[in-house]
C-alpha cells in the first residue's frame, strides 16, 4: 500500500512538473444553455472581477458584481472595473452609427440587465492587462426572456497572439421563440497572452463577464513536492 502511494504521488508530482510550462492557448471549457440561469462557478481560482454589465451592483453564487461603468463614444464602449487585472474591457461595436444601450428586460436581476449592440453586426470585447505568467478562466453570461428575439449566434475566443493567434468557437441558442431556453453562459480559458478577444456576430446581449485567475503551476508543483515528501517519510 505504501508503495502504491508513492507511485501514485510520484507519477502525479510528473504530471504537475510537465503541466508548469504551460504553452500560450485558449480553449472554450463550458457552453450552457437552458430554461434555467446557470450556477457560476466561483471556485475557479482567485477572483479578478465580475461585472454586472447593464445592471446595479449584487450578489450571487458568492460572486459580488459590481457595475460595469462605461466611457468613449458609440460604436466603442469601455466597461471599466475597479483596476487591476482587466483594468478596462474594450467593447468594440461594428456598427457605424450610434449602435450602444443598455436594457433591463425585467426578471433575473443578473442575467436580463444586459449591453447590447442595437444591430445584427456584433461585438468584439478585447480584454487586457493580463499576466502572461497566468492562465485565466473567463465566464460570459447572456440572458434574454423575450419570445420573440431568438439567437443563435457563432461566439470565438482568441489570445490575440501574433502572428498567430489561438482560437475556438462554440455556437449559443437562446432567447426563447420556442427554444426554452432564456440563458446561456460560455466559459474559456486563456493562458501566455497579455490579452483576449471575444467576437460574436449577431449581436449577443452581454449579461455578465466574470475573470477568475487560476493558481500557477507552480503553486501545484509545491504542492505535489510537499506530498512526495511526506510520503517519503511515512514509507522510511
Amino acid at each position: 500500500m505504501k508503495k502504491a502511494n508513492y507511485l501514485f504521488a510520484s507519477t502525479a508530482l510528473a504530471a504537475l512538473m510537465t503541466g508548469a510550462v504551460a504553452n500560450a492557448a485558449v480553449s472554450i471549457t463550458g457552453n450552457y444553455t437552458g430554461a434555467t440561469a446557470p450556477i457560476i462557478n466561483n471556485t475557479y481560482g482567485t477572483l479578478e472581477f465580475a461585472l454586472n454589465m447593464g445592471g446595479s451592483p449584487l450578489t450571487r453564487d458568492g460572486i459580488t458584481y459590481t457595475t460595469a461603468g462605461t466611457g468613449g463614444t458609440t460604436p466603442s464602449r469601455n466597461f471599466l472595473t475597479n483596476g487591476g487585472v482587466g483594468a478596462t474591457i474594450d467593447v468594440v461595436g461594428t456598427s457605424t452609427g450610434p449602435s450602444w444601450g443598455t436594457a433591463d428586460l425585467g426578471g433575473d436581476a443578473l442575467f436580463n440587465t444586459i449591453a447590447y449592440v442595437n444591430d445584427s453586426k456584433g461585438y468584439t470585447i478585447n480584454l487586457t492587462d493580463l499576466d502572461a505568467a497566468k492562465s485565466y478562466q473567463v465566464q460570459f453570461l447572456f440572458g434574454d426572456p423575450r419570445t420573440g428575439y431568438p439567437y443563435n449566434q457563432t461566439v470565438t475566443v482568441s489570445d490575440l497572439l501574433t502572428p498567430t493567434p489561438n482560437t475556438a468557437t462554440a455556437t449559443l441558442i437562446y432567447g426563447g421563440a420556442g427554444t426554452g431556453n432564456d440563458f446561456a453562459m460560455l466559459t474559456a480559458v486563456v493562458s501566455g497572452s497579455t490579452s483576449f478577444s471575444f467576437t460574436s456576430p449577431p449581436a449577443p446581449l452581454l449579461s455578465g463577464v466574470v475573470v477568475h485567475s487560476i493558481p500557477e503551476p507552480s503553486a501545484a508543483l509545491l504542492g505535489g513536492l510537499g506530498l512526495l515528501g511526506l510520503l517519503r517519510r511515512r514509507r522510511a
